[in-house]
């Protein structure tokens, strides 16, 4: 199965159902948590593979103006009319200058990149001093279910999938001039089986000494 990164605009008239319900909910209410300790009223926030805008609006929410950037125009066409500000853009290469933002956002997207670390760095590069990244990806460490899934037939998903390890994130904030504030993990099994969401929220709430084994790696980091 040939992989590209333009695959997201191929399936953007049908993007929402390929998004678990459960999943989006879990990963929303994380970022909100932590956008509450934030200063997020005023301030300029980029959200970097922002989809269809869920993460976005919990920046508007909050009165914060954010500024959702998507390498697929399909996509962002779907919330010009509510963000009229929406940017086409590389997370690569992102088109803005250093230190232009006080708050950068970025859920499920540098795994679909070229260079996922390369990604990290230019979200702390548009960042000012003492502003903030937070970011959740897959952890590489579950890399091999994709592997089986696909190898099944049971998924069938034609994007770039570069799941990067925890402490190569880890290094990369810190390398890129970063403190780490918070180190979190999501999911320690898959979250596909309905009967099973209910002690897969409490895990990831009670669970968090494991989350080195979690599916998903969540990292809010400040710049120095």
């Amino acid at each position: 199965m040939k992989k590209t990164s333009f695959y997201f605009n191929s399936i953007a008239q049908n993007f929402e159902s390929w998004i678990n319900k459960f999943d989006l909910a879990t990963r929303l209410e994380w970022f909100a948590s932590h956008l509450d300790r934030l200063k997020v009223r005023g301030e300029r926030v980029l959200d970097v593979g922002c989809g269809l805008g869920h993460f976005s609006r919990l920046v508007k929410e909050r009165g914060g103006y954010p500024v959702p950037l998507d390498i697929a125009g399909r996509l962002l066409s779907k919330i010009s009319h509510e963000m009229p500000n929406c940017v086409q853009g590389n997370s690569l290469e992102l088109p803005f200058q250093e230190a232009s933002f006080s708050l950068v956002i970025s859920s499920e997207c540098v795994e679909h990149t070229l260079d996922p670390l390369g990604a990290i760095r230019e979200m702390v590069r548009v960042l000012k001093p003492k502003g903030f990244v937070m970011l959740s990806t897959p952890n590489h460490a579950w890399w091999w279910s994709i592997i089986i899934a696909e190898a099944l037939g049971i998924r069938k998903f034609a994007g770039i999938e570069n799941w990067p390890k925890r402490h190569e994130v880890q290094k990369t904030l810190i390398e890129s001039g970063t403190e780490i504030l918070v180190d979190n993990g999501l999911y320690i099994f898959p979250f596909q089986l309905r009967s099973l969401w209910p002690l897969l929220a409490w895990i990831n709430r009670r669970g968090q000494a494991f989350r080195r084994w979690m599916i998903n790696q969540c990292w809010v980091a400040r710049k120095l």
